[in-house]
């Protein structure tokens, strides 16, 4: 259910928050390589991503010229022509522009490209969508994976939307007008906790405000809520879902994102996390705040340590 931080985790997510990153500061930009060198720097590259969310996009041109690149080769002069005079004088439909040839061209990096979603929500997660479906939740020593029928169960039980809002079937054909790309002012008339809690799930891009698409990573066949509980196996993987719930709801995530948060925070998001997961997951019978809490705070320890360059074996 939960791993240590593995290199090729934060690489990924790195890879999707480059440009929003180059979006805010180029300086930025180069400066996050060098944590991403011999020794990954995982809590300041978390921190840094977080940050970037809520800092303004100054060199927007720049981040939409690199992400014009990786569709370049699949459109025509006259196509290319449109998009750099977008890029010159409305950078939001140089936004759309580029996503939509992005999906139309199946082309690989920039589905989940963060300069085409909210950053403010959602910044330390991924979706996989090759070797083990579902969302990653980034946490700095380690990183948890929910399933997508898990996430899709959370999504209607904390939206509430099934049933109250829709039915089944209307749920259905939301989906596939998400998958294929809904207008900004018809998105905007979706329940707003339905269209929050996309958002916290990394599950809704929204390329220049123009149009909203689901997530593309996630695979539709496989949004079918989970018919049972899902078993959180350990106290350190269901304490992921409290520092995700803890980060979620702060007023501003960054300050709860790759940093370990005083044990009062944390027993205040577990408390008021219960109500939430208890339709969706089998909270561990041993979970102890007090004695997970002491656990957290070795693993961000030694994370901490060997960020800046301790060798693991020596760590204790």
């Amino acid at each position: 259910m939960y791993q240590l931080a593995h290199r090729g985790i934060y690489e990924f997510l790195w890879s999707e928050h480059k440009y929003h990153v180059m979006a805010v500061s180029n300086k930025s930009y180069v400066g996050m390589g060098a944590k991403l060198g011999k020794t990954i720097r995982v809590l300041s590259l978390l921190k840094k991503i977080a940050a970037c969310g809520y800092e303004e996009k100054t060199e927007n041109y720049n981040a939409l010229l690199s992400a014009y690149m990786h569709i370049r080769e699949f459109i025509d002069r006259e196509r290319q022509e449109e998009i750099i005079k977008a890029v010159l004088g409305d950078e939001d439909l140089a936004a759309f522009m580029i996503y939509e040839e992005a999906l139309i061209n199946y082309e690989k990096a920039l589905p989940g490209c963060r300069l085409f979603y909210d950053n403010h929500f959602a910044v330390n997660k991924f979706w996989d969508s090759q070797h083990n479906h579902g969302l990653w939740i980034c946490l700095g020593p380690f990183q948890i994976h929910l399933p997508t029928s898990v996430v899709f169960k959370r999504v209607l039980e904390r939206s509430k939307i099934l049933g109250a809002e829709i039915s089944e079937k209307e749920l259905s054909d939301l989906l596939t007008g998400l998958k294929r790309g809904m207008s900004y002012a018809e998105f905007n008339k979706l329940p707003a906790a339905f269209v929050r809690v996309l958002r916290e799930n990394n599950a809704v891009a929204e390329p220049g405000h123009k149009k909203a698409y689901l997530n593309p990573r996630i695979d539709t066949d496989l949004c079918k809520p989970a018919s049972g509980f899902f078993e959180m196996d350990d106290d350190i993987s269901y304490a992921g879902l409290v520092l995700e719930h803890l980060a979620d709801n702060a007023e501003y995530p960054p300050e709860f994102i790759g940093s370990l948060p005083n044990f009062e925070d944390f027993a205040s998001a577990s408390k008021d996390l219960e109500p939430f997961v208890e339709s969706y997951v089998l909270k561990p019978c041993t979970f102890n705040e007090n004695a997970t809490y002491e656990k957290l705070s070795v693993l961000f320890a030694k994370r901490f340590a060997e960020d800046n360059g301790a060798n693991p074996g020596e760590i204790y």
